[in-house]
Order: structure tokens, then sequence, then C-alpha cells
């Protein structure tokens, strides 16, 4: 096979993203194995979108230099893991022979549409969902990666996991709902109907929400492959191989799906939901361009009551050791970088849609600066500085960042809610015009 291991996961990256058929890729990797990798890499790239090129060949580059960072880059691809060893060897001295990297192609390609259903004849959950593999995992829940038999698509599928107790033990898997927290149930029922009713381009739309046989509660929502935008910020911040001003270049093409996140909370905000934990790690950046908002499990309903978590919550603020980045729950709700300091104070009936514009802001101070507006060790540390401290400087944090949009992060993020944006459209629009070049 090729020996240029770059330009292998080129290719098999491009199959996977649907840019490339199987058959072609093979064509592309038997003419790199004939010693023309320039060639070849040139040729893979000819079957991808411009504005596609460049996150592709920076993907390719990350999976041949770091077997950690690829194992977790395919992972987040949902590639099984007999599949992954696969990958991770080509290019290396052990390499597989010609029909594994032909079958390894054959099932990465994306499935294509079939009209030939039958009609189902399917009596419960455990019948129409077939369970690959888990996906993720929070304190909550998790979701599964399960095939649809009804329809024939994957699916994302959440479960409410046992409720565990004041002791730290659980129940096991498969314990009625009758042994799970009902302040935790409540939640996941929000969650699951409030995502539900926001049909929105750029939010995850809910496809069932369902009981099993045993009480257990789950619902499934699309798929959507790709890689959150905390993890792109990561990647292109860990990238040696870019200057600070290339980093700041790649960090602005985010903008776009930045404006789309946008107007997904404004449309929210215009259905009276506050989305309350909105983070890098909750925006889902597409194969092909797309910028869905995940998790809605903190949000509230304009005038409705907080269900606050209790005994086996994260513990809010009282865990000292919590991380900066992960979502509290209890008296101090969301994430301790990202919330404005209205949240970070408890005064929850405080919270507003402006809020939401501030954590917006914390999304967009990170963009433009490659780093989040407050650190510390712990929740604690942050909390703190949120409540008595102004967000860092961008210009202190990256000399060459705009200005234009160093001054709407500045706005975004006043602590008087008075003093910033009145809406998330408003922020989108100043935002898009910016990106257009009419500020």
């Amino acid at each position: 096979m090729a020996k240029n291991r770059k330009t292998v996961l080129a290719i098999v990256l491009a199959v996977k993203r649907g840019f490339v058929s199987p058959e072609e890729g093979m064509k592309i990797l038997e003419q790199a194995e004939s010693g023309d990798a320039t060639q070849a890499e040139a040729t893979v790239f000819g079957f991808i979108p411009t504005s596609h090129q460049e996150e592709l060949r920076a993907d390719a580059a990350e999976l041949a230099e770091d077997n950690s960072q690829a194992t977790r880059i395919l992972e987040e691809a949902g590639v099984p893991p007999d599949v992954q060893q696969t990958l991770l060897s080509l290019g290396t001295a052990a390499e597989p022979n010609r029909d594994d990297v032909e079958a390894t192609l054959l099932s990465l390609a994306p499935t294509t549409a079939n009209t030939q259903v039958e009609m189902p004849q399917v009596k419960s959950a455990a019948e129409r969902y077939q369970v690959l593999r888990e996906h993720a995992r929070g304190g909550m829940g998790r979701i599964l990666i399960a095939v649809d038999k009804v329809v024939g698509r994957e699916v994302a599928l959440k479960e409410l996991l046992p409720f565990k107790n004041l002791s730290g033990s659980s129940a096991s898997p498969g314990t009625p709902m009758s042994a799970t927290s009902t302040t935790a149930t409540a939640r996941f029922l929000r969650e699951a109907t409030v995502t539900g009713q926001l049909e929105h381009p750029n939010i995850v739309p809910v496809y069932e929400i369902g009981q099993r046989d045993d009480g257990s509660l789950y619902y499934t929502m699309k798929f959507v492959k790709g890689r959150t935008l905390a993890t792109r910020l990561r990647a292109i911040r860990n990238d040696v191989d870019l200057s600070p001003e290339e980093k700041l270049t790649e960090r602005l093409k985010l903008l776009d799906g930045f404006v789309d996140v946008c107007n997904a909370i404004a449309f929210a905000h215009s259905r009276g939901v506050i989305h309350r934990d909105i983070k890098p790690a909750n925006i889902m950046l597409g194969d092909f361009g797309e910028a869905l908002v995940l998790d809605w499990g903190l949000a509230r309903i304009r005038g409705g009551e907080d269900i606050a978590m209790s005994g086996g919550g994260s513990g809010g603020v009282k865990d000292s050791q919590a991380s900066a980045e992960i979502t509290l729950e209890g008296e101090v709700m969301g994430t301790p970088a990202y919330m404005p300091p209205e949240q970070a104070a408890g005064k929850l009936a405080a919270v507003d849609e402006r809020s939401d514009v501030y954590s917006l802001g914390a999304v967009l101070f990170e963009i433009v600066s490659g780093e989040p507006p407050y650190q510390g060790k712990t929740a604690k540390q942050v909390l703190s500085s949120v409540l008595s401290e102004q967000p860092r400087l961008i210009r202190e944090i990256s000399p060459d960042a705009p200005p234009e949009l160093a001054a709407l992060v500045q706005r975004a993020l006043a602590r008087n809610p008075a003093e910033r944006f009145k809406s998330a459209r408003q922020l989108a629009e100043q935002v898009q015009a910016y990106r257009d070049g009419r500020m």
C-alpha cells in the first residue's frame, strides 16, 4: 500500500465524509502506491469542495502524526474499534493487505437511501433499535448510536442512567424507573420535549420519545457526524505547524457556524426557551458545514420553574475539584468558563435571553482569541473570577485579533445585562456584518 500515511488517511477521511466513493478511493490509493503520492493527494482533494479542503488536510495531518488524536477523531466519526486498528496501521511497516483496506473503505462509505422498505412490524424499542455502540456519557444519561430498523438510518439514542444515591452507588443497568431520581426524570423529559419542539435547521431534531418495558426512558434524535467546536478549537490550538497568525485565520473560518448558532439561539428565545449552557462542547460542526446546538438539558422555559438536582447531582460549587469546563447542576447551573455573572451567583430568576447572549460572547471570545475568557484549575476558581473580575482582554491574548470583533465580544460580555446586545439575533447580525465587510 501507499507509504505516504498522510495521503492514505486523507483518502480515508474523504471516503468517510462522502466526498469520494470507495471505488474512487481505491484507484487513488493505487496511484499513491505506484510512487506518486503528491499527485494522489492532489487527486483526492480535487473531489473536495474548497471550503472543506483545509479542514480535511489538518485532520489527515493530525491522524498521521498522533495515534491518540487519530483514535479520538475516528471515534467521533463513528468508526468501529476494529476498523480504527486497520486505519492506524496504514503507512507503517506492518501494513494490512489490499483486501483489508478495500473492505475498510467500503465500510466507511455513507449508506445510500433505500426506498424498498417493507411495512414495519415493530412492537417495542428493543425490536426497533439495534444498538451499535456507546457514543458519549454524562452524569445523567448516555448516548448510544443505534440503527432505526423501521427507517433504516443511524440515530443517536439518549437514555437516562440509574440515579446515584448520596453514597455514590447506583443501580445496575435495567433498573426500573422507580429507582431513579424523579428530578432527573423530569429534567430528562424536559430536555427531550424542549428540543423536540425547537424545529430549526441548526438544532438537532428529536425523532421519538419512548419508554421501555422496564419503565426506563429514552429518546432518539438525528446523529450528526462531525466534531464539536471545542474539539476543533483544541486542534487548532495544538497544531504546532501553524503560526499564531495562521491559527487566527483558521479560527475566524468558524465565524459562519457561530452566526448559525446565534440564529438558532435567537429562534429558541422567540419560543420562550433559554439554553443556559452554551459552550463550544455543545456546538457540533458537521462534516458538510452545518453547525448545530446540542444539549438542552439545562434549558428553562420563560416563566417556568427550575428543576434543581439534589443528592445525586454534580454538586454545583460544592465540588471544589470540578473542572472549569463541566456543567454544574444545583444552585449554580451551567459551565463556569462560559456563564454570565448572574448565573454564576445562582440568581436563576435573573437569567434570561441576555444571559445566553453573554455565553455566546464567551464562545466568540474563544474563537477570536483561542482561549476562554476565564481560566482556572477548578470550577470554584473560575466562578470566583466570573463573580469578581472583568474578562481578560483579547488583545493581550491574541494581539492580531480584529479590533472590531474584540469590541463585539466586549459588549456581549458586559457584566451588566442591560449593556449587552439586546438579542442573539443582534449579535449574529453584527458578526455577519463583519464577515461581509460592512462594519
